[in-house]
């Protein structure tokens, strides 16, 4: 994969208004089955796309692409593994 990863807390630091992100408490709610929005960048673009989330350990989570990616369909396919963290957490839907 050569997209990579936003970190979500870092952006909502730089541009709270425009861009919120869940609070510290919603993300500790995040278990195997919950999905959530992660954002995915190469140098020429970025897309925002949900994860099922399939495990976690602390602040490390796995999961499986949930979305048949537009703009990154070159580096990302639907159901591809993703290891993140909580701070690239942009949404959440338990």
């Amino acid at each position: 994969m050569n997209a990579t990863l936003i970190d979500g807390c870092q952006r909502n630091h730089e541009n709270p208004d425009s861009f919120p992100i869940p609070e510290p408490e919603a993300k500790e709610l995040i278990r195997p089955g919950s999905y959530v929005k992660l954002m995915f960048a190469t140098p020429s673009c970025a897309e925002r796309m949900w994860v099922l989330t399939t495990a976690r350990n602390g602040p490390k989570l796995k999961g499986t692409l949930s979305n048949e990616p537009f703009l990154l369909s070159d580096e990302l396919a639907l159901g591809d593994h993703v290891t993140f963290t909580l701070d690239n957490v942009i949404d959440i839907q338990n």
